[in-house]
Protein backbone atom coordinates (compact mmCIF):
# COMPACT_ATOMS: atom_id res chain seq x y z
CA UNK A 1 0.00 0.00 0.00
CA UNK A 2 1.34 3.26 -0.70
CA UNK A 3 -0.11 7.06 -1.18
CA UNK A 4 1.31 10.63 -1.33
CA UNK A 5 -1.81 12.26 -0.17
CA UNK A 6 -0.24 14.65 3.05
CA UNK A 7 -3.59 14.77 4.88
CA UNK A 8 -2.84 10.63 5.47
CA UNK A 9 0.36 10.87 6.35
CA UNK A 10 0.07 10.96 10.34
CA UNK A 11 -2.27 8.26 10.40
CA UNK A 12 -0.08 6.16 8.54
CA UNK A 13 2.36 6.52 10.27
CA UNK A 14 0.50 5.84 13.46
CA UNK A 15 -0.14 2.41 12.49
CA UNK A 16 3.11 1.59 11.06
CA UNK A 17 2.61 1.99 6.86
CA UNK A 18 4.15 5.09 6.00
CA UNK A 19 7.34 3.40 4.48
CA UNK A 20 9.66 5.41 6.50
CA UNK A 21 13.32 4.12 6.03
CA UNK A 22 16.10 5.71 8.21
CA UNK A 23 17.82 8.93 7.10
CA UNK A 24 20.14 8.71 9.98
CA UNK A 25 23.77 11.12 10.15
CA UNK A 26 26.84 9.41 8.35
CA UNK A 27 28.72 7.03 10.88
CA UNK A 28 25.38 5.07 11.88
CA UNK A 29 24.85 1.96 11.91
CA UNK A 30 21.62 0.85 9.84
CA UNK A 31 19.62 -1.94 10.08
CA UNK A 32 16.42 -2.89 7.86
CA UNK A 33 14.81 -6.61 6.79
CA UNK A 34 12.41 -6.81 4.19
CA UNK A 35 10.32 -9.94 3.20
CA UNK A 36 8.32 -10.32 -0.49
CA UNK A 37 6.12 -12.88 -1.52
CA UNK A 38 7.96 -14.36 -4.53
CA UNK A 39 4.43 -16.86 -4.94
CA UNK A 40 1.65 -14.61 -4.83
CA UNK A 41 -0.23 -15.73 -2.14
CA UNK A 42 -1.64 -15.80 1.32
CA UNK A 43 1.16 -17.10 3.27
CA UNK A 44 2.36 -14.05 4.89
CA UNK A 45 -0.04 -14.18 6.72
CA UNK A 46 1.41 -17.57 8.28
CA UNK A 47 4.75 -16.22 8.68
CA UNK A 48 6.72 -15.33 11.68
CA UNK A 49 9.67 -13.76 11.54
CA UNK A 50 12.55 -12.86 14.21
CA UNK A 51 15.62 -10.39 14.01
CA UNK A 52 18.28 -10.62 16.06
CA UNK A 53 21.85 -8.64 15.95
CA UNK A 54 24.73 -9.06 17.58
CA UNK A 55 26.98 -5.95 17.09
CA UNK A 56 30.57 -6.40 18.00
CA UNK A 57 32.27 -2.55 18.35
CA UNK A 58 36.11 -1.62 19.03
CA UNK A 59 35.30 2.04 20.14
CA UNK A 60 39.55 2.54 20.10
CA UNK A 61 39.23 1.69 15.91
CA UNK A 62 35.76 1.66 15.13
CA UNK A 63 35.93 -1.63 14.13
CA UNK A 64 32.81 -3.17 13.65
CA UNK A 65 32.02 -7.39 13.29
CA UNK A 66 28.11 -8.44 13.35
CA UNK A 67 25.59 -11.11 12.90
CA UNK A 68 22.47 -11.02 12.03
CA UNK A 69 20.12 -13.84 12.67
CA UNK A 70 16.48 -13.83 10.95
CA UNK A 71 14.48 -16.79 11.64
CA UNK A 72 11.16 -17.32 9.66
CA UNK A 73 8.52 -19.73 10.90
CA UNK A 74 5.92 -21.08 8.47
CA UNK A 75 2.44 -21.83 10.21
CA UNK A 76 0.68 -22.35 7.16
CA UNK A 77 -0.72 -25.77 6.60
CA UNK A 78 -0.07 -28.45 4.03
CA UNK A 79 -3.23 -28.45 3.08
CA UNK A 80 -7.14 -27.89 3.10
CA UNK A 81 -6.89 -24.40 2.01
CA UNK A 82 -7.64 -22.44 -1.74
CA UNK A 83 -4.89 -22.45 -4.08
CA UNK A 84 -4.36 -18.81 -4.09
CA UNK A 85 -3.82 -18.99 -0.31
CA UNK A 86 -1.34 -21.45 0.02
CA UNK A 87 -0.37 -22.40 -3.48
CA UNK A 88 2.25 -21.36 -5.89
CA UNK A 89 2.06 -20.21 -9.48
CA UNK A 90 1.20 -22.69 -11.79
CA UNK A 91 3.95 -25.47 -12.84
CA UNK A 92 6.40 -24.13 -9.87
CA UNK A 93 6.54 -27.43 -8.22
CA UNK A 94 6.49 -25.82 -5.11
CA UNK A 95 4.54 -27.76 -2.74
CA UNK A 96 1.61 -26.39 -0.65
CA UNK A 97 2.07 -24.24 2.04
CA UNK A 98 5.74 -23.33 1.20
CA UNK A 99 6.80 -19.98 2.44
CA UNK A 100 8.75 -18.83 -0.46
CA UNK A 101 10.19 -14.85 0.16
CA UNK A 102 12.56 -12.54 -1.16
CA UNK A 103 14.74 -11.27 1.63
CA UNK A 104 16.22 -7.95 1.28
CA UNK A 105 18.96 -6.98 4.02
CA UNK A 106 19.87 -3.06 3.86
CA UNK A 107 23.17 -2.25 6.07
CA UNK A 108 26.10 0.18 5.06
CA UNK A 109 28.56 -3.03 6.22
CA UNK A 110 30.08 -5.52 3.91
CA UNK A 111 28.25 -9.23 4.19
CA UNK A 112 31.46 -11.19 4.57
CA UNK A 113 29.11 -14.40 4.76
CA UNK A 114 26.05 -16.25 5.12
CA UNK A 115 24.27 -19.31 5.41
CA UNK A 116 20.32 -20.79 5.73
CA UNK A 117 19.82 -23.60 7.65
CA UNK A 118 23.30 -24.09 7.93
CA UNK A 119 24.15 -24.12 4.46
CA UNK A 120 25.82 -21.62 2.49
CA UNK A 121 24.09 -19.03 1.15
CA UNK A 122 24.43 -16.86 -1.87
CA UNK A 123 23.10 -13.59 -2.03
CA UNK A 124 22.64 -11.31 -5.20
CA UNK A 125 25.46 -8.36 -5.48
CA UNK A 126 24.91 -5.75 -3.32
CA UNK A 127 23.68 -2.68 -4.78
CA UNK A 128 23.08 0.54 -3.56
CA UNK A 129 19.86 1.68 -1.87
CA UNK A 130 18.44 4.45 0.07
CA UNK A 131 21.70 5.43 1.55
CA UNK A 132 23.15 2.12 2.47
CA UNK A 133 23.54 -1.60 0.73
CA UNK A 134 20.90 -3.90 -0.33
CA UNK A 135 21.71 -7.88 -0.14
CA UNK A 136 19.27 -9.99 -1.49
CA UNK A 137 17.97 -13.55 -2.33
CA UNK A 138 14.85 -16.50 -2.18
CA UNK A 139 14.25 -18.71 0.70
CA UNK A 140 11.94 -21.41 1.17
CA UNK A 141 10.23 -22.69 4.41
CA UNK A 142 8.54 -25.63 3.79
CA UNK A 143 4.92 -25.46 5.75
CA UNK A 144 4.90 -25.41 9.84
CA UNK A 145 8.84 -24.99 9.24
CA UNK A 146 11.43 -22.63 10.79
CA UNK A 147 14.29 -21.19 8.56
CA UNK A 148 17.22 -19.66 9.80
CA UNK A 149 19.27 -16.88 8.20
CA UNK A 150 22.59 -16.10 9.44
CA UNK A 151 25.04 -13.18 8.14
CA UNK A 152 27.93 -11.43 8.99
CA UNK A 153 28.93 -8.30 8.78
CA UNK A 154 32.14 -6.29 8.85
CA UNK A 155 32.51 -2.71 8.65
CA UNK A 156 33.90 0.71 10.07
CA UNK A 157 32.17 3.63 12.14
CA UNK A 158 33.93 6.44 13.64
CA UNK A 159 35.80 5.83 16.56
CA UNK A 160 34.75 6.52 20.15
CA UNK A 161 32.44 6.06 23.45
CA UNK A 162 29.48 6.25 21.26
CA UNK A 163 27.33 3.89 19.05
CA UNK A 164 24.52 4.87 16.49
CA UNK A 165 22.36 2.86 15.17
CA UNK A 166 19.09 2.91 13.35
CA UNK A 167 16.49 0.21 12.65
CA UNK A 168 13.35 -0.22 10.38
CA UNK A 169 10.88 -2.71 10.80
CA UNK A 170 8.62 -3.82 7.54
CA UNK A 171 4.83 -3.67 8.49
CA UNK A 172 4.17 -7.38 8.45
CA UNK A 173 1.07 -9.45 9.16
CA UNK A 174 2.25 -10.57 12.45
CA UNK A 175 4.84 -8.28 14.47
CA UNK A 176 8.38 -9.16 14.61
CA UNK A 177 9.90 -9.44 17.38
CA UNK A 178 13.69 -7.85 17.07
CA UNK A 179 16.61 -7.24 19.14
CA UNK A 180 20.03 -5.45 19.42
CA UNK A 181 23.09 -6.47 21.18
CA UNK A 182 26.01 -4.65 21.49
CA UNK A 183 29.32 -5.83 22.89
CA UNK A 184 32.04 -3.22 23.11
CA UNK A 185 35.40 -4.72 23.10
CA UNK A 186 37.39 -4.91 26.87
CA UNK A 187 37.90 -2.11 28.63
CA UNK A 188 34.23 -1.25 28.01
CA UNK A 189 31.41 -1.54 29.91
CA UNK A 190 29.39 -5.62 29.61
CA UNK A 191 27.24 -5.52 26.39
CA UNK A 192 23.81 -4.76 26.72
CA UNK A 193 20.19 -5.73 24.50
CA UNK A 194 18.12 -3.58 23.11
CA UNK A 195 14.80 -4.72 22.70
CA UNK A 196 13.00 -3.11 20.07
CA UNK A 197 8.92 -2.17 19.74
CA UNK A 198 6.63 -2.30 16.59
CA UNK A 199 7.56 1.32 15.55
CA UNK A 200 8.82 1.45 11.86
CA UNK A 201 11.70 2.86 12.38
CA UNK A 202 13.81 3.14 15.90
CA UNK A 203 17.17 4.62 16.70
CA UNK A 204 19.23 4.44 19.75
CA UNK A 205 22.81 5.86 20.95
CA UNK A 206 24.64 4.02 23.40
CA UNK A 207 27.09 5.96 25.30
CA UNK A 208 29.90 3.67 26.42
CA UNK A 209 31.99 3.70 29.73
CA UNK A 210 35.19 1.96 30.12
CA UNK A 211 34.80 -0.53 33.29
CA UNK A 212 37.61 -0.05 36.55
CA UNK A 213 39.87 -2.90 36.92
CA UNK A 214 39.96 -5.44 39.48
CA UNK A 215 40.46 -4.56 42.65
CA UNK A 216 39.94 -0.96 41.90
Amino acid sequence: YWDSSPSVQPLLRQVGLAGAFPQPRPGTDVLAVTLSNYDNNKIDAYLHESIHDAVAYDPGTGRVAAQVSVRLHNGAPAGGLPDYVIGSFSGSGIPDGTAEEWVTLYTPFSVTGATFDGQPFQFASPLPELGVLAYSGYVRVPAGGTGLLQLRLLGHVPAGASYRMAVRLQPLANPTDASVTLDPSAPWRPPTTWALTSDEVQDRTWVLRKTAPAGK
